[in-house]
């Protein structure tokens, strides 16, 4: 797993975008504390039920609606 600073960020973004898709995760520090973990998103990874948190997550932050939704995405089984 590689390690990137989020002072990193921006000069090493391609670096960031060849490891996710490459299938690494990443971690990115801020002061060289963990502050978030960098997922590669496949297939694999809605299947093993990240669709719902995301999805929760998504909600609470009022990102995405169930209005919103609907409206999106019409005859979309729920």
């Amino acid at each position: 797993m590689e390690t990137f600073g989020i002072r990193d960020l921006r000069e090493r973004s391609g670096d960031l975008t060849r490891s996710a898709e490459s299938g690494q995760m990443v971690l990115i520090t801020c002061r060289d504390k963990p502050l978030l973990l960098g997922i590669p998103f496949t297939e694999e990874l809605l299947e093993q039920g990240v669709a719902l948190n995301l999805a929760i997550h998504l909600f609470r932050n009022n990102v995405v609606t169930l209005a919103k939704r609907a409206r999106d995405s019409p005859g979309f089984p729920c």
